[in-house]
């Protein structure tokens, strides 16, 4: 993977690698959710991880762009999630 690169996630569900001075998409990843809304990277960099409008939070090594992990929350209490 190119050193400059952005990461964005959008409404559709994908998440997609940009090459920043070519402008094209390098990889496309879809996550079989109805929206994507966050993202956030490992603080070692070699992970990342998506959640979206359902309960699911998946994780991705940055490397190879699989999914190594998918979590689900539970609802225990009124607005409070635990991962399980």
């Amino acid at each position: 993977m190119p050193s400059a690169f952005i990461i964005g996630a959008d409404a559709s569900g994908e998440v997609r690698f940009w090459h920043c001075s070519s402008r094209k998409c390098l990889v496309a990843l879809n996550e079989d959710r109805v929206q994507t809304m966050s993202m956030a990277f490992s603080g070692l960099g070699d992970k990342f991880v998506t959640v979206g409008a359902d309960p699911k939070v998946f994780v991705y090594d940055l490397k190879t762009k699989k999914r190594i992990a998918e979590l689900e929350a539970t609802y225990v209490h009124a607005r409070r999630h635990t991962l399980v």
